[in-house]
């Protein structure tokens, strides 16, 4: 996503678009679809989409810690619980 976005040039709704459409593929398989899916939709939100993956793969409703201050408060901001700043 980086890549395809910052050093390419592709606008982000133009990469997340072409990663829903790789998951879409019947040819193509990854390990947790649904996650990859709810972290494309995280993204859109404003959340840095290796975050969104990493936020979207715990399991059940176990806490996501992190360092990292302005994603706590982006996940705060937009609804997400267990994100929990150290």
């Amino acid at each position: 996503h980086w890549v395809l976005s910052v050093v390419i040039g592709l606008e982000e709704d133009r990469v997340r678009e072409g990663l829903r459409g790789l998951l879409g593929l019947p040819n193509f398989s990854t390990e947790n679809r649904q996650a990859w899916l709810a972290a494309l939709e995280l993204n859109a939100k404003g959340i840095e989409l290796a975050d969104a993956l990493h936020v979207s793969l715990r399991p059940g409703s176990a806490k996501f810690l992190t360092f990292d201050k302005k994603l706590a408060k982006r996940a705060a901001r937009i609804g997400i619980s267990g994100v929990v700043e150290l």
